[in-house]
């Protein structure tokens, strides 16, 4: 039981990083966000490749970092209920939670860019599995910029890198068997 309830806060903790990671899926089919459609690289190259590729956009940063902030915000209100408040190893009563989404959500953005960064100029494209990359990169770096204001203790990092491994590696299995992925890995 004390390894799900580890699992569990380890997880919650991350909950801002985990949707910044996610909405830029989503941005992608609001319309109305079309004008930040631009590529963060603004079309720059390095040794003739693409600096990040145009998968990249501002609307990805800005509707990640918005969505990272608000589920900050979001656990500040669930924490109210008891099973939250059981795995929380945050007080986010006494936190700055606009700092604390835009730490997480930013970091784990920029870890992603920077492995994209890396796939461009290893020719890697976009879409192509780049282990363990691929699951770690906004891990890493959300922890990292996180670090500013907290630093979990290590049997929630390595949670965290174990766990964002598996459910990556899990949730292209079941998008390659649904026509969603193309590789499985």
């Amino acid at each position: 039981m004390e390894i799900m309830h580890t699992i569990l806060s380890a997880m919650w903790f991350f909950v801002p990083a985990y949707f910044a990671n996610m909405a830029p899926v989503f941005a992608a089919k609001i319309k109305w966000l079309d004008f930040l459609k631009k590529p963060v690289d603004n079309g720059y190259k390095l040794r003739n490749r693409s600096l990040l590729g145009k998968n990249k956009t501002w609307r990805g940063v800005f509707s990640g970092v918005a969505i990272g902030i608000a589920f900050a915000y979001l656990q500040r209100y669930l924490i109210r209920f008891s099973f939250f408040s059981s795995i929380s190893i945050l007080d986010y009563s006494n936190m700055n939670l606009f700092f604390w989404g835009l730490l997480l959500s930013s970091g784990a953005l920029i870890g992603d860019m920077i492995e994209s960064l890396a796939k461009r100029q290893l020719d890697i494209k976009p879409g192509r599995p780049f282990f363990p990359f691929d699951q770690l990169d906004f891990t890493v770096f959300g922890l990292l910029f996180g670090f500013v204001m907290y630093i979990p203790g290590k049997e929630i990092i390595i949670t965290l890198m174990i766990v964002n491994l598996a459910v990556h590696f899990l949730a292209n299995v079941i998008g390659y068997f649904l026509g969603i992925k193309e590789v499985w890995y």
